[in-house]
């Protein structure tokens, strides 16, 4: 939110989340400080305060009780032009592309702390034990320079557990093979210990992948029925939730289909609408 005066008769401010400040153990005095400064200056200077989802609103209200008054929730959407189903065809040729496996379960996202990937890791390295699963693939798609990140020190993990061959760090992936990624996975998993909305599993969902979240922050809120959840500090428990949808065919088509239907119901259309209406209020 500009600081310095605008030509502008009135602000709103979208505030997805406030994780630079629930979290701010993980950052140097520095940035706490900034994160502070930066998100009490926005909601001091705006007229309407928007986030998404009841989660993130009483995170502001909590770490920011000066601002009580109405912050409105808007949802937030998936594009249904780039998330889809997709033909076998176009599946296989992203699996060539990208020298992946024909099964294997898909994580997308950063390697910040509480993005929690450590458990997904050790739940990973579990199901690897099973003999049914001996060919599956961990494919992580993110930046690969990111894996080592001090504490979150995800090489080590791997090569202490041994999956090291089992897990395929993809790096940057162009915008139109990411649709056919989740697509193409048995499972989408999202480990996260905080979240505003999270929008990885709406996409997998709405390219007819099932999704295992932790039972954590906006998740449950967001995804409700159409996710499996698990305790995000129990990686024994995400381990077996994984081997329950990936055993029972039924249960997995179920939960296909419950994430579907959640994931036509979010729309950016819808989302656009939203927000315009709290303009003109």
């Amino acid at each position: 939110m500009p600081l310095l005066p605008i030509k502008a008769d009135k602000r709103i401010v979208i505030i997805h989340d406030v994780n630079h400040i629930a979290l701010s153990n993980t950052l140097s005095l520095i940035k706490r400080i900034y994160a502070q400064f930066v998100i009490y200056s926005a909601l001091q200077l705006s007229d309407k305060i928007i986030t998404v989802s009841e989660f993130s609103k009483k995170e502001i209200q909590k770490y920011f009780p000066a601002f009580t008054r109405h912050i409105y929730t808007i949802p937030l959407g998936v594009d249904k032009n780039q998330f889809h189903l997709f033909s076998e065809m176009e599946q296989n040729r992203i699996l060539i592309k990208y020298n992946l496996p024909d099964y294997y379960i898909l994580y997308v996202g950063n390697v910040k702390p509480h993005k929690n990937l450590q458990v997904l890791i050790k739940a990973f390295a579990l199901l690897k034990k099973e003999e049914k699963f001996k060919n599956y693939k961990l494919v992580i798609v993110g930046k690969k320079e990111g894996f080592i990140t001090g504490d979150n020190n995800i090489s080590n993990l791997i090569d202490a557990l041994h999956i090291f061959p089992d897990i395929i760090f993809t790096g940057f992936v162009a915008q139109p093979d990411l649709p056919i990624l989740y697509a193409q996975a048995k499972l989408f998993v999202f480990p996260s210990l905080y979240e505003g909305f999270g929008l990885p599993p709406l996409e997998a969902m709405a390219c007819g992948c099932p999704v295992i979240a932790a039972n954590a922050a906006s998740l449950p809120e967001i995804y409700k029925d159409a996710a499996l959840f698990f305790n995000p500090d129990d990686a024994l428990e995400l381990n077996n939730t994984m081997m329950k949808l990936l055993y029972n065919v039924e249960l997995r088509q179920h939960m296909i289909e419950k994430g579907l239907q959640l994931a036509a119901e979010h729309n950016w259309d819808k989302t656009a609408e939203t927000l315009l209406n709290i303009i003109n209020l």
